[in-house]
């Protein structure tokens, strides 16, 4: 079983900061926002994160390390 971490001020703020970033140029609702704090979360926490869509990672969370596919 997984230990929960829980949410550190610095990640939520930057969650806050990267959803109102990704709305303002037109993102719409399909990235919800719970996906913004897994993202943060991972950043701030030093983690890594696997994906199929890296591009999208890689514009709002540039200093998250990606595990992607070629």
């Amino acid at each position: 079983m997984f230990d929960r971490e829980a949410i550190q001020y610095e990640a939520a703020f930057l969650a806050g900061k990267s959803l109102m970033g990704y709305r303002r140029r037109g993102g719409t609702k399909q990235s919800t926002p719970p996906d913004f704090f897994i993202e943060v979360h991972a950043t701030v926490g030093g983690y890594s994160m696997m994906t199929r869509d890296a591009a999208r990672y890689r514009t709002h969370f540039p200093k998250l390390f990606l595990i992607a596919p070629g």
